[in-house]
């Protein structure tokens, strides 16, 4: 049994959402302590139990010690099936950070996965948003040969999330990926959200009149935000990388599952980044190595 101390590094959610993922794929039970430890709230919450349940029933698993508030889990992962899985979140707990739970193993599934969120928030506080997860994280998946299709049917937010959606993921093999040198910019896309009860207050006209001055949470002024997100894209754009710093740790566990070796090129190597490197050595066979800002996967060849 693989044993992991969630208070590692960064110590958040991420240990317990690759370290779990990864045990589907590789089929080795995993012990997590101290889950969530360097958060205001440690243990689990509830995106973070509904995606290892969801993932249990994915490969007909077994857990031991999922509840909320939970700083202890034992996983014994099963066999990966093709089923509909159908997740109810009865708060503005984030569906993408589920997701980041599933889309591993279910590319290693028979057949594609479903997988239907009832509730649960597609915009909400320290997860990525939805759109950000389609048209960012989901496009550059699709380099190593990922397909994943998401129909939003209803936004959620915080705090009453309420959201609806349906994902396909469809399984493949990975390949390698080699994101050294960026291309030039092209386009810039915005888009702003917001709830039907800040409507009337044009809450999404405001944001998206802060990031203009800038490119042509609660309490703060929309236009504040959209300048921040702004600024926040400015920075990324100057550091000449292929990913921003966010995507750079997202994306490792898929990097490692490919085949071969990848390099992948980053604005910045985060705690985030770390930590993802350190749960993800422990289960796969291979070694990464950061130079700067370039990260590179090498694979470790099994002779037979």
């Amino acid at each position: 049994m693989i044993e992991l101390n969630g208070a590692t590094l960064e110590g958040g959610g991420a240990i317990l959402r690759i370290a779990t993922a990864l045990a589907v794929v590789t089929k080795k039970p995993c012990r997590i302590f101290n889950i969530r430890s360097n958060r205001p709230k440690p243990g689990l919450a509830i995106q973070h139990l509904l995606g290892i349940q969801a993932l249990a029933q994915l490969c007909n698993g077994h857990l031991e010690g999922d509840h909320l508030g939970s700083e202890e889990i034992k996983f014994y992962p099963g066999e990966i099936q093709a089923k509909d899985l159908h997740v109810k979140i009865e708060t503005a707990g984030s569906i993408t950070l589920v997701l980041q739970t599933l889309i591993p193993p279910a590319l290693e599934a028979p057949q594609p996965i479903k997988v239907i969120f009832n509730g649960g928030a597609t915009d909400t506080f320290f997860a990525p948003t939805i759109d950000y997860f389609r048209f960012v994280f989901l496009k550059i998946l699709q380099n190593l040969g990922v397909k994943v299709e998401i129909k939003i049917l209803k936004r959620g937010y915080y705090p009453e999330g309420g959201a609806e959606v349906e994902v396909k993921i469809y399984p493949r093999r990975l390949k390698n990926l080699n994101l050294i040198e960026r291309g030039n910019l092209k386009k810039i896309t915005a888009i702003s959200g917001a709830s039907e009860s800040l409507k009337n207050k044009k809450v999404a006209e405001r944001q998206l009149a802060g990031v203009r001055e800038i490119l042509g949470k609660l309490g703060k002024r929309a236009e504040d935000i959209g300048k921040e997100a702004a600024l926040e894209l400015v920075k990324e754009q100057k550091s000449g990388a292929c990913l921003d710093k966010h995507l750079a740790d997202q994306i490792l566990p898929y990097v490692a599952l490919a085949s071969g070796k990848s390099q992948v090129a980053v604005s910045e190597i985060t705690t985030h980044c770390k930590t993802n490197i350190w749960v993800i050595e422990k289960f796969l066979k291979g070694k990464f190595k950061i130079e700067g800002n370039l990260i590179t996967w090498t694979a470790k060849v099994i002779k037979k």
